[in-house]
This record gives C-alpha cells, sequence and structure tokens, in this order.
C-alpha cells in the first residue's frame, strides 16, 4: 500500500488533537478464490489450462486474483491526552474505490459480478496507558465493513479487538 494526501489540524491543544484528511491509496490485493482445499486439483491442470484460466478470470496459478487498487480516503481521526500516563486515539475512515473492484471479472454463477463500487468504512480506538520508562499497557478495537470484496470467501465485516505488554527500549 501507498498514497499521499493532506491533512488538516481541526483543534490541537495539550489533551487533544483532533485532524481531518483525504488523498489518494493505492493497494494491490490478492483475492483468494477457491477454498486452500481446492488447490492440489488446481496443480494438477496442465500449464495451458493455468494459461486459459489466468487469460478468462484472472486466476494465477495459486488460485488467486491480483487486483491494483486505487481508493479516495478520508479520515478524521481524535487524539486525547490524559496526563502522562494515559492516551487514547479513536480513527475513523472511508475509503470509496475509484474503480469498480470487478472490472476485467468474468461473470460466472460461483463468482457473481456486483458492478458497484461499494466504500469500506473502518473503527479503530486504541488506548495505551504508561506504567513506567520502558513499559506500558496496550489496547486496540479495530472494525471494518466491506461489501466491494472481490473473493466469495472473504467476510464482509471484519472485528479484531489486540492488547499486550509493551516494552520500549
Amino acid at each position: 500500500n501507498s498514497g499521499g494526501g493532506i491533512t488538516y489540524s481541526l483543534h490541537n491543544n495539550k489533551w487533544m488533537r483532533l485532524k481531518i484528511g483525504t488523498g489518494l491509496q493505492y493497494e494491490k490485493e490478492s483475492w483468494r478464490i477457491f477454498e486452500r482445499e481446492f488447490l492440489p486439483a488446481l496443480d494438477t491442470l496442465s500449464q495451458s489450462s493455468k494459461d486459459k484460466l489466468q487469460e478468462a478470470f484472472g486466476i494465477n496459478e495459486k488460485g488467486n486474483i491480483n487486483k491494483d487498487n486505487v481508493r479516495w480516503n478520508n479520515y478524521i481521526q481524535m487524539v486525547y491526552i490524559l496526563g502522562e500516563k494515559f492516551n487514547m486515539t479513536i480513527l475513523g475512515m472511508m475509503q470509496v474505490p475509484l474503480a469498480i473492484p470487478y472490472d476485467n471479472v468474468y461473470n460466472v454463477p460461483y463468482f457473481p459480478v456486483d458492478n458497484k463500487k461499494y466504500p469500506r468504512f473502518t473503527l479503530e480506538v486504541s488506548a495505551n496507558f504508561t506504567i513506567t520508562r520502558h513499559f506500558s499497557f496496550s489496547a486496540k478495537y479495530f472494525i471494518q465493513h466491506d461489501e466491494g470484496q472481490i473473493s466469495p470467501l472473504a467476510n464482509e465485516q471484519i472485528t479484531n479487538f489486540t492488547n499486550g505488554l509493551v516494552y520500549k527500549f
């Protein structure tokens, strides 16, 4: 992934920062099309059959479709700093694809093509509590909703919670 954009600071003092931003993001994605159990069967195909799969459907020898995507990225970020020990960051993001993700993908029953550009929504909340100069406790909650997945195996919504002890050298 790579990209660039502009950020504007709406508010900045010793306990809170509020920023908004917009820009473009490039991402190279690889969508898995088949269940992993099917991949040995894919290996039994002749090279000419594999080449036809690549040509007709864009499916490579690993059973994936590789796509280059450019998205218009918009976000708002709030950082709360409560003393020297605690800070919390809230990030909301909306990414709109500039092209239909399904371009150059054939419509087959197993793999129905949708001609819409679905935005991707992301919310990330993280908190850090400093214990000592070297140790801190960190927690992060992440949720993302994306209806524009190509693979029928991809979830439209991803949720993740992580926490841990952080050591800084």
